[in-house]
């Protein structure tokens, strides 16, 4: 694909959600930006990686501690786990899914 100017790409408004997504062969990335909220407990098949750019988190894993996320961190979650994200403050989050998620599955505006 190629260069991609995320600067002139359009944003999908979504209700607290700003985001922009970018979807490859066998990956996909959301650009998020995000009011305080929380994401509850969901999984789904893609191993995905949050990370977080600004703001902080609450991630919660299953089988595991929850962490409070810190702008400059990452969180790696398996496929198939369930897990829940609170947002704790406004943030910024690249959030990239491998293999690709299924576009048509995930709410659009």
């Amino acid at each position: 694909m190629g260069f991609i100017n995320l600067n002139k790409m359009d944003s999908e408004k979504l209700t607290g959600t700003n985001r922009k997504i970018l979807q490859g062969d066998n990956l996909t990335i959301f650009f998020l930006e995000r009011e305080a909220n929380v994401v509850q407990e969901h999984s789904h098949p893609q191993e995905q990686v949050v990370y977080l750019q600004e703001g902080r988190l609450k991630v919660n894993i299953e089988g595991e501690e929850e962490y409070i996320v810190e702008a400059g961190n990452a969180v790696q979650i398996p496929g198939d786990i369930p897990h829940r994200i609170e947002t704790l403050s406004d943030v910024r989050i690249v959030s990239i899914y491998s293999p690709a998620r299924d576009l048509s599955t995930i709410p659009r505006p």
